[in-house]
């Protein structure tokens, strides 16, 4: 339960980033008690991995650290949380430049993804980039109505 992950944040290695993600998910809090510390006084705390967790997690799909002025959405998302069965929400996010919410859904065919995002900006970011996840088929990004290909990256506009 290391701080090391973020390296892989930083660096852009999904694999081992969502590999430190979903191995803080498993064990940064007891499975039988579902709490973070355990004492013979009693369970108590969120531990700080817990803390990590949470932000890693946060990092996978609202980025406002990796650049200056700058808010990286679905940057390194697991594949797990873009399905066609369910809509993936983060809602009242806090960042740097004010709140954000993001929604996103994969279509039935898996071709499209569709993505509703808006901010609260204290200040509104340089520059708002959307990373396509390496989704198998996707082939198009609808994000508030608006099309884009499915490229590595989407600039947006506010």
């Amino acid at each position: 339960y290391s701080f090391n992950v973020l390296c892989s944040w930083q660096s852009g290695d999904r694999e081992r980033f969502i590999e430190g993600i979903y191995g803080l998910l498993a064990g940064a809090l007891s499975q039988q008690t579902f709490s973070g510390c355990e004492h013979r006084h009693g369970i108590w705390s969120l531990p700080a991995p817990g803390a990590l967790m949470f932000y890693a997690m946060k990092l996978s799909v609202i980025d406002d650290e990796l650049r200056d002025d700058e808010l990286h959405l679905l940057r390194l998302v697991p594949k797990a949380w873009v399905t066609s069965d369910h809509l993936t929400r983060f809602e009242n996010i806090a960042t740097e430049f004010g709140p954000v919410d993001l929604k996103f859904k994969l279509s039935e065919d898996g071709k499209t993804l569709d993505v509703t995002f808006a901010g609260d900006w204290r200040h509104k970011p340089g520059r708002v980039v959307l990373h396509a996840p390496p989704m198998p088929g996707l082939s198009k990004i609808v994000v508030n109505g608006k099309e884009h290909p499915a490229s590595d990256e989407i600039e947006l506009s506010l």
